[in-house]
């Protein structure tokens, strides 16, 4: 389950922490959805730079592969658009030809019976 760390905002360690880039981290006991909004909890009553919320391997794809609405502004791939456009270009040309074929026989048949 996802953890909710404080950062510290001094770069000593005080005992009884862990560390990353030589900033002191305590774990938080609180729900992760309200990890933001907690109040320091350091036993050292340190002053805190903020919350972060640690996940493990698994909890991190998971979150990392739900789409965000950055996503739909995002400029598609080179290979993505040549698809699409070739798509769009395609689909009504064989439709137009499709029908257009369809038509030719349709009167064939039709002179044919008239004659």
């Amino acid at each position: 389950m996802a953890q909710c760390y404080e950062l510290l905002a001094t770069p000593r360690s005080p005992p009884s922490s862990l560390s990353t880039y030589g900033y002191p981290i305590y774990p938080v006991n609180v729900d992760p959805a309200g990890c933001m909004a907690a109040a320091p909890q350091n036993p050292d009553g340190m002053p805190i730079v903020g919350h972060f919320i640690g996940f493990n391997s698994d909890e991190y794809i998971a979150f990392a592969a739900q789409p965000t609405l950055q996503d739909v502004f995002n400029t598609p791939l080179t290979g993505d658009l040549q698809q699409m456009w070739m798509l769009g270009f395609s689909t009504p040309l064989i439709a137009y030809l499709t029908a257009w074929g369809y038509g030719v026989v349709i009167n064939w048949f039709n002179e044919r019976n008239h004659h």
